[in-house]
């Protein structure tokens, strides 16, 4: 059991330090880096209606700008056409973000998930209005 301690502990220290490190990683610069995809939703959404699993590939943690509609602006979110749930970066300004007005955002997808009522939802975090 004296010999063991020893292993245990090390493999504890180790685990530990990894995980500080992911936990504390820094954040993508949203708006210095280039996106890897450029263009509408309607995009977007052909290549989610191809497969989830190979949209999440393609686009999960990364930078993407993206034109649509604005179809609802709530306190910390706004949709672009019914499909983009976006939330805004701490820096933005809500009020760049008018319901019904024609935008171009950058952000960082955070992944998509199937919805009951919309069908399937693309998220993007930190986002910003491509014009700030």
């Amino acid at each position: 059991m004296r010999k063991l301690l020893p292993i245990i502990l090390v493999i504890a220290v180790v685990g530990f330090i990894i995980g500080y490190r992911m936990y504390n990683k820094p954040h993508t610069d949203v708006a210095n880096t280039e996106p890897v995809y450029t263009g509408d939703v309607a995009g977007l959404k052909d290549v989610l209606n191809k497969g989830q699993a190979e949209f999440d590939s393609l686009y999960a943690d990364q930078v993407i700008v993206v034109s649509g509609n604005i179809t609802n602006v709530g306190e910390k979110s706004v949709v672009l056409d019914h499909i983009l749930y976006c939330e805004p970066d701490s820096t933005a300004e809500m009020t760049a973000f008018e319901r019904g007005a024609e935008i171009t955002i950058r952000g960082e997808v955070e992944g998509s998930e199937e919805d009951l009522i919309e069908g399937f939802i693309i998220r993007v975090g930190r986002v910003i209005p491509e014009n700030q």
